[in-house]
């Protein structure tokens, strides 16, 4: 007998009056893969999210969690499921183990053994007994995944996880979901903005914006399977002058990363061909190499235009 995906999606509508905040989305999430629901901050994710879990009813449209519809089946549908959306919500004046423990007994009990796991699987075994009022809010995030994880979920949503946190807990976040992912007990479905990051890590990929979803696929569906960016570095005074000239040679819009360095995406044109054009006419290449496109590449490729997406 064939095992139902962990999550389907169909036809997904949500009006807030006039207003369309997800328009017909449909995707698929396969067993044991990160899923990546990528948009900007207002695209529509934590609503989707929301809908998922039936916290808010959709205007059209179904969900299914291994094989039960949210609306018709919701505690079948949720049991095996784990979350983070909009932030966690602790007991300020308990610690992060009281705090754990407090909502394992609330959904009927949950080893200690299994409390000092999760705890350390985050990073906050050290602060298992500090009250939460002293967390900062990253801190808090960590707590948060911690708990969406402490009935080891077979399917596990978190909406940007990653909200508030540094650098460095971003990087912890980032491993812990492959970690996750490498067991291949649970399967993830992680929205975020920060698509350098999810990039990392995620098997397959959404991209939304303004409720709309632009494209779904593998990683290599959506960046291919091949490297076809140039990307060059001039001196911060030639930058302009390097980018008219490879606009009028190759008919392509060469893009402006940082002062002094360019991307463009490759045509029957190469990385020596560039570097020719440039250096016949005086501009001295500091740097000159071929990779694969970003996310963020793609996302401006299919809109036209920039984002807060990062």
């Amino acid at each position: 007998m064939e095992t139902a995906a962990p999550l389907v999606a169909s036809g997904l509508t949500k009006r807030f009056g006039s207003r369309t905040a997800v328009q017909d989305l449909s995707l698929t999430v396969e067993e044991g893969k990160v899923y990546g629901f990528l948009g900007p901050n207002g695209a529509g994710k934590t609503t989707t999210i929301r809908m998922m879990l039936g916290l808010i009813r959709p205007s059209s449209g179904s969900v299914r969690i291994f094989g039960h519809d949210v609306r018709r089946e919701f505690k079948a549908a949720i049991r095996q499921v784990g979350a983070l959306v909009e932030g966690p919500a602790f007991y300020p004046f308990l610690t992060a183990h009281a705090n754990l423990k407090l909502f394992g007994v609330l959904s009927g009990g949950v080893p200690t053994s299994r409390i000092d796991e999760v705890l350390e699987l985050v990073g906050l075994r050290a602060r298992a007994g500090q009250r939460v009022d002293g967390f900062s809010q990253g801190m808090r995030q960590r707590l948060g995944i911690a708990l969406a994880l402490l009935e080891a979920p077979r399917l596990l949503l978190l909406d940007e996880p990653t909200n508030g946190l540094d650098p460095q807990g971003t990087r912890e976040v980032r491993e812990l979901l492959r970690r996750i992912r490498d067991e291949g007990r649970t399967t993830v479905f992680v929205s975020s903005h920060l698509l350098a990051e999810m990039e990392r890590i995620c098997d397959r990929v959404a991209v939304l914006t303004q409720g709309r979803m632009l494209r779904e696929g593998s990683l290599d569906d959506l960046l291919g399977h091949e490297a076809d960016v140039v990307e060059i570095e001039v001196s911060a005074a030639d930058d302009e002058r390097a980018r008219s000239l490879l606009r009028e040679r190759f008919g392509a819009e060469p893009r402006l990363v940082r002062r002094g360095h360019l991307e463009l995406r490759k045509g029957r044109f190469g990385p020596a061909d560039v570097n020719g054009v440039l250096v016949g006419e005086g501009i001295a290449v500091e740097g000159l190499g071929l990779r694969r496109r970003t996310l963020e590449q793609v996302f401006v490729e299919l809109t036209g235009e920039t984002s807060d997406i990062q």
